[in-house]
């Protein structure tokens, strides 16, 4: 053990498709588990229904088979701890007087005079045969008027009273045994405030807002004497943890500091609560920046700021090599949200150049998100539907990696870029543009991979086809891709986070 603090990792969610934060954070919590101290728990402050499976599932994804917590506010409050617990749905056949399916998953339930009564609809479950119930919609007077959640065990737990627009008047969180245990009250659809009960149905608290809520919660039942609380989300999730003493407050900042496009030392802050973050010397105990780069251009930026500290995203774990021979030769590919900041559509204009010359090549591109539609469209009119595929949300990223041989990155700003860290410990040289920040932090050029310019897609296509006319230079850079990321073991940045941490004391 090298720190004796609790050290918990704060985050907003457990989202059934990981976004790059939430994966740092669990890749941090394993790493800190392995090398600082086996005291952590990851916390989630937003409410999910699916809360168990999701955090069961990705938990056990990274290899963290219940060493470490994850724990959720709502979840808590409510003793909702076993995904186990059955309960039992049945509708009533006095409530309604027939009904009709819609399709495998929705029903509709009508009165005897043909009126709507309830909507229902379906999730398939893991736990047995029975259909369980996700939501129902009730109505009266064709007006819906409540909907109840169901989590996939068939325990209700939150029913959302509707005023006469069908939005939001009251909120109920209920606990295994049916106890309302959270109500929240709204008007005009402003939360007005929140009452905590015990299962005895007394009231505990009175909350004005969501952040009276999570210091709440915070303070009795989580916090122990001395605990170090990493914050992986905005400066607003920093706000719940003034107000709890003698703890520590790590920020990590995961995105870029200053908007687009513009400069860094005279260009406007994303936000004005991350940039008050930095600029004040006691608003966080430390704020991680992922590169020097990006922590040197705040440094020269702000005269006055909070401790700043430069470490990376780990790679937990070096895979074992995988030559060129046993990787698909023609296969590239992209493991991407499907956003306008991820500028997919400058890696298409690329790839049409380089499958010109060689039209055996393929790129294959995973993730999704809400450019997807336009970009498949995009693909159909520039005639490279038999070139270009969509292959979703990919949970093996692993396997993926290990059977191309080049990874493309356009994007038009990171904090790290973690995808290109996963794709070099997998032996894969990545090509990317050479923004701010992270690409030249991890590619050395002609080494592991290749940075090019900003939007020149013709000299990104030139080097692609240079690339792959050289089976010698891939089979190095493959072997260097491999080395590249030695510095970046579990062992190596939990020495940087001790630093850290000691430096707290």
């Amino acid at each position: 053990m090298k720190v004796e603090n609790d050290i918990l990792i704060l985050m907003n969610d457990f989202s059934e498709k990981l976004i790059g934060v939430q994966v740092s954070a669990i890749q941090r919590a394993k790493m800190l588990y392995e090398f600082v101290t086996p005291n952590i728990e990851i916390l989630t402050t937003k409410f999910n229904k699916k809360f168990l499976e999701y955090s069961y599932y990705h938990m056990h994804r990274y290899g963290l088979n219940n060493e470490i917590k994850a724990r959720n506010l709502y979840f808590d409050i409510l003793a909702i701890k076993d995904s186990n617990f059955k309960g039992s749905v049945t509708i009533k056949s006095c409530y309604y007087h027939y009904s009709e399916k819609v399709s495998s998953l929705h029903e509709k339930y009508y009165d005897n005079r043909n009126n709507l009564k309830m909507y229902v609809v379906y999730s398939n479950n893991k736990y047995d045969e029975a259909q369980r119930i996700n939501y129902i919609n009730y109505f009266n007077n064709k007006k819906k008027f409540r909907r109840d959640h169901f989590i996939d065990n068939g325990l209700r737990v939150l029913s959302q009273i509707l005023d006469d627009n069908a939005n939001i008047d009251r909120e109920e969180y209920f606990d295994q045994k049916g106890v309302v245990r959270i109500i929240k009250n709204y008007k005009n659809k402003k939360l007005l405030n929140i009452y905590i009960y015990d299962g005895f149905g007394l009231i505990q608290k009175i909350c004005s807002n969501e952040t009276e809520l999570i210091t709440w919660w915070l303070e009795n039942y989580i916090v122990k004497e001395k605990s170090i609380f990493i914050v992986d989300g905005g400066p607003h999730h920093i706000v719940p943890l003034k107000f709890i003493k003698d703890i520590k407050i790590i920020s990590v900042l995961h995105s870029n500091h200053i908007r687009f496009g513009e400069d860094v030392l005279t260009g406007s802050f994303n936000s004005f609560q991350r940039k008050k973050l930095l600029e004040t010397n006691d608003s966080v105990h430390a704020c991680v920046i992922l590169t020097d780069e990006q922590k040197l251009d705040i440094e020269i930026r702000l005269k006055s700021h909070c401790p700043l500290y430069s470490i990376p995203h780990p790679v937990l774990v070096q895979p074992q090599k995988n030559d060129l021979v046993s990787r698909d030769i023609n296969k590239l590919i992209i493991i991407s949200r499907l956003e306008l900041e991820k500028n997919i559509y400058e890696a298409i204009n690329i790839f049409k150049l380089v499958v010109k010359i060689m039209p055996e090549k393929k790129l294959y591109i995973y993730g999704d998100g809400s450019e997807k539609n336009s970009l498949i469209k995009y693909v159909e009119e520039n005639n490279l539907s038999n070139n270009i595929f969509f292959e979703g949300y990919t949970n093996d990223i692993s396997e993926v990696l290990n059977s191309t041989t080049l990874f493309l990155m356009t994007s038009l700003y990171e904090s790290f870029g973690l995808s290109i860290s996963e794709s070099l410990s997998h032996g894969v040289p990545v090509l990317s543009y050479d923004f701010k920040y992270g690409p030249r932090t991890l590619i050395k050029h002609n080494k592991n991979g290749f940075l090019i310019k900003n939007k020149d897609t013709n000299s990104a296509a030139r080097t692609i086809i240079q690339y792959y006319e050289n089976l010698n230079v891939m089979e190095s850079m493959v072997s260097q891709a491999y080395d590249s990321t030695i510095w970046l073991s579990s062992e190596n940045v939990s020495k940087m986070w001790i630093q850290l941490f000691k430096s707290l004391d």
